[in-house]
């Protein structure tokens, strides 16, 4: 096992029942990694897949990216999961769209690995090799449209799960593969932390929370501007009470001894 922050944190996200699950179950089975995975629920899911409130997911990505920040400093890369054998529909393009407002639009770019799930329909379709990893990036060089696109923002960081297969073998070779990915993007990216979710492209999260955190301040401002014109009144009502007091009219008595000269009558030699 890696010593304490070495370890490379991977988050899964993809669109619910794609197989993210399995592919972070078949990671914890390998002992000898250090890779940490974690899965993101729901986010990749469009409004008709979510199973709960769009806030209520933003707020639960951001406790976990900020508790994984916490115990990890942070996130080294994201894996994107799809489905092996099916057509990448709108719904997927959704999803990337969905993941793309949430940590950035360079993503999939800067630290974005795609894996595919069902790796044994991929063994039917194209022969069951004893090395089918270039077989499967050859596949994925063949693509076209969208599907092509996201391989090239990824820059071809691809892998295959085969999520059924018992041999323990293939998934170490497996998880060797995204491991090299995840260190590729560990030695050109800094760790994706909390602070990305505030700073540099506004995603939907860091408005969630600044939008949370300027009602607040809002809401205590409005209080204490309250409070300080309360206290001016206070002020006012004091100074207005002792105003005779600082600016007496001076009114001199004389003594009887002493007669006051009236100037008027004073001999004036002009």
């Amino acid at each position: 096992m890696p010593t304490s922050g070495q370890e490379k944190v991977v988050l899964f996200v993809g669109r619910s029942g794609n197989g993210i699950t399995s592919c972070v179950q078949t990671i914890e089975k390998i002992n000898d990694t250090d890779l940490v995975v974690k899965e993101c629920p729901d986010v990749g899911d469009n409004d008709q897949d979510l199973r709960k409130d769009k806030n209520e997911v933003l707020l639960d990505t951001a406790k976990l990216i900020q508790d994984l920040d916490l115990k990890y400093g942070g996130i080294v890369a994201l894996v994107f999961v799809l489905k092996y054998g099916v057509r990448f529909t709108k719904q997927e393009k959704d999803a990337v769209a969905v993941v793309k407002s949430v940590f950035g639009d360079s993503v999939f770019r800067d630290r974005g690995i795609i894996a595919f799930t069902y790796g044994d329909l991929f063994d039917l379709d194209c022969g069951d090799t004893p090395d089918n990893t270039e077989r499967f990036m050859d596949w994925c060089r063949e693509q076209t449209g969208d599907i092509e696109k996201l391989f090239q923002e990824v820059n071809y960081r691809c892998v295959l799960f085969n999520n059924k297969t018992k041999d323990v073998t293939e998934n170490k070779k497996l998880v060797t593969l995204l491991s090299n990915h995840v260190l590729y993007i560990r030695l050109t990216q800094p760790k994706y932390q909390t602070l990305n979710l505030r700073s540099g492209e506004s995603t939907i999260v860091a408005m969630n929370l600044t939008n949370q955190d300027t009602d607040y301040a809002r809401k205590t401002w409005f209080i204490l501007l309250h409070l300080l014109g309360f206290i001016l009144n206070i002020f006012a009502v004091l100074a207005r009470s002792i105003e005779p007091r600082i600016n007496p009219q001076i009114d001199i008595n004389y003594p009887s001894s002493f007669k006051k000269e009236d100037d008027t009558n004073d001999d004036c030699n002009c």
